[in-house]
């Protein structure tokens, strides 16, 4: 079953900073890490820093494993 991209941008959205299109700058209190395939059916996080993001990247794992 694939991922609600709906509910995994739901979760980005407070950090998503300078979207273009299907990639974003995710921003957190102490980091941020660049965002790829936003509503394309795949995401990829890189270029992290800082903690926050990976608790994040966790949450976002998990909207994505909930149908």
């Amino acid at each position: 079953m694939p991922a609600d991209e709906s509910a995994i941008e739901n979760v980005l959205v407070p950090y998503t900073h300078a979207r273009q299109g299907a990639s974003a700058r995710l921003v957190t209190h102490d980091g941020e890490a660049d965002c790829h395939g936003l509503g394309e059916g795949s995401l990829m996080i890189n270029h992290a820093s800082g903690e926050a993001i990976w608790n994040l990247v966790v949450e976002v794992a998990g909207t994505a494993n909930n149908p």
